[in-house]
Parts: C-alpha cells; sequence; structure tokens
C-alpha cells in the first residue's frame, strides 16, 4: 500500500521511516496537549488563590429571605454564614469575623440595634463593615444605623437580591 497522502506538514507514506515520523508526530501532539491541559489547570489554580473567598454574615430572621439571598451569595462565590436573630448573629460576627454583615433591623428576642451596639463594643467589631437592611423607611432609625457605623442602609421592599450582591461586591471592588 503506497498511496501517498499530502499534508502541510509532511508527506505520509507506509515505509518504516514514515511510520517512526508518525509515532514522534503523535508524541508531541500528546506532549503538547499535556502541556496545554497543565498550563490551563495552573492558571485555575492561580486565579483560585489570588480570589479569596469573601465571607458574608447575613442576619435575617424571616427563614425564606434568609435562605433566598445566602443562595444568591454562594452562588455569586461567597461564603455565607447565617443567623436567625441578633444574638447568634452577634456570636458568629465574634467568631468568625466575616469581612461583611447583612444586618436585619426588626427581628425578635434581639434586633439589629442591640447587634450593632455590641459588636461595636469588640475590638474587631469596631471597624466591622456592615450594611443593615431593612423594611423600615423610618429617618431616625437610619440615622440611628448611621451613628453606629454601618456602611450603608438598604431597605429590603426597594431592593432585589442581585442588587444587594452586586452593593456588597461595590464595597469590596470585585
Amino acid at each position: 500500500m503506497n498511496q501517498l497522502k499530502k499534508n502541510k506538514k509532511m508527506v505520509i507514506s507506509t515505509t518504516d521511516n514514515t511510520i517512526l515520523k508518525l509515532k514522534i508526530l503523535a508524541k508531541k501532539k500528546e506532549s503538547v496537549r499535556a502541556k496545554l491541559v497543565v498550563t490551563a489547570k495552573q492558571l485555575a489554580n492561580k486565579n483560585k488563590m489570588n480570589i479569596k473567598k469573601k465571607k458574608v454574615l447575613i442576619v435575617e430572621d424571616e427563614i425564606p429571605i434568609l435562605n433566598g439571598i445566602s443562595d444568591k451569595f454562594t452562588y455569586e462565590g461567597f461564603l455565607v454564614i447565617k443567623a436567625t436573630d441578633g444574638e447568634d448573629g452577634l456570636h458568629k460576627a465574634l467568631k468568625y469575623h466575616p469581612d461583611i454583615i447583612l444586618l436585619d433591623n426588626l427581628m425578635p428576642n434581639t434586633d439589629g440595634f442591640y447587634f450593632l451596639e455590641n459588636l461595636r463594643k469588640d475590638k474587631w467589631g469596631k471597624n466591622a463593615k456592615v450594611i443593615m437592611w431593612s423594611n423600615s423607611h423610618d429617618s431616625s432609625t437610619i440615622n440611628r444605623a448611621k451613628k453606629l457605623g454601618i456602611s450603608d442602609f438598604i431597605i429590603k421592599s426597594e431592593w432585589e437580591y442581585r442588587d444587594v450582591v452586586k452593593k456588597v461586591k461595590e464595597t469590596f471592588n470585585i
């Protein structure tokens, strides 16, 4: 079978010499493919090392809202810590030191102000980033929260989850 096929790189025939060339070419091709895979994995690992997951503590007593906003943050690559009231939220904030806290104000047992007042007493908590979100439009509530050092105040009914995530990302310039 002395059929010749023309290729841009070489002419293939059934001689022993050509078979050897094909084997060398195949090994080179596998080597190049393996190098590309290794390079892609290295790049992915490098990106993972450069992008540290941000921790967000979400303090919210309404479970459907807590789960919905948590799912959105998780989907966007955040590490989410959940709490259902101010006392549990304060405990988790002081234990895990999240990068940012999304804090509901109106909750049973202990509210957002209890959380903020006690958080600010802690050495780490003095400078913790907190975004308060509430359904309250009351200016005295907003002003009181600002005096306690919140980064921002969000009125829940005016924001969608994706907008809240976007606001948090803007805080970190990501």
